[in-house]
């Protein structure tokens, strides 16, 4: 069941990486998706028949497997500003980012309550807030300019629960739907959900390292946004 790899156009960002280099990233990602994707509906099984097409040294496995391994790093990366935000000395930042990947819920809107901004420490009548597991710090809330960094932080630290939940709301198994028809039926949607995925993705990586080397003042921890 090797798989055909389809060329896209995509709009080309503004990156110090040539449009290939960004092409070439997309299509990782594209692929990251897509595994997991197919490892849902075959609930594990996918991924054990692409490892065994490895080690037969199947290119088209081999290629799945390279994307998958080098978005999974790219999205531990991000994980780990929470410590180096911390060791930084930025405590207020490193409390958002650990509260943000944590909570089960995404970012939301907080109108007409009166509070302090965690970052800015400046009086808000309305801003993000983000809920955790904590009891200690039971929500924290920040400027509404810091809207679109909190989702997106949470997107990646919570990415393999969006798409599990995508998928399993798109693609309900039923007895008359065997898993290679729904693999099938996944790579024929693809530009329906996993091309929205990819761009968001991509979108998301790059405004969370972008922002976190103004607010820490520091090179990105990324081999790809430098």
């Amino acid at each position: 069941m090797s798989l055909v790899f389809q060329k896209a156009s995509y709009e080309n960002y503004k990156l110090p990486d040539s449009k290939k280099n960004v092409e070439n990233f997309k299509k990782d990602i594209r692929n990251f998706f897509l595994l997991r994707a197919y490892d849902v509906v075959s609930q594990g099984a996918y991924r054990r028949y692409l490892l065994r097409e490895k080690d037969l040294q199947e290119m088209w496995a081999i290629t799945m497997h390279q994307s998958f391994s080098r978005i999974n790093a790219e999205i531990k990366q991000v994980l780990k500003y929470i410590c180096i935000s911390k060791t930084r000395g930025k405590l207020n930042v490193s409390t958002l980012l650990q509260k943000i990947s944590v909570s089960a819920d995404a970012p939301e809107l907080s109108i007409n309550e009166v509070c302090r901004c965690h970052l800015t420490s400046v009086v808000i009548f309305s801003g993000v807030k983000i809920t955790g597991k904590s009891d200690v710090v039971p929500s924290i809330v920040v400027h509404r300019r810091f809207e679109k960094f909190c989702w997106c932080f949470w997107f990646l630290a919570k990415v393999e629960s969006v798409l599990k939940l995508i998928i399993k709301e798109n693609y309900a198994k039923t007895d008359d739907v065997s898993v290679t028809d729904m693999i099938q039926r996944i790579f024929k949607d693809d530009l329906l959900v996993i091309r929205d995925l990819t761009e968001y993705c991509f979108d998301a990586l790059q405004y969370v390292h972008n922002s976190l080397k103004v607010l820490l003042d520091m090179t990105p921890c990324s081999e790809f946004f430098v």
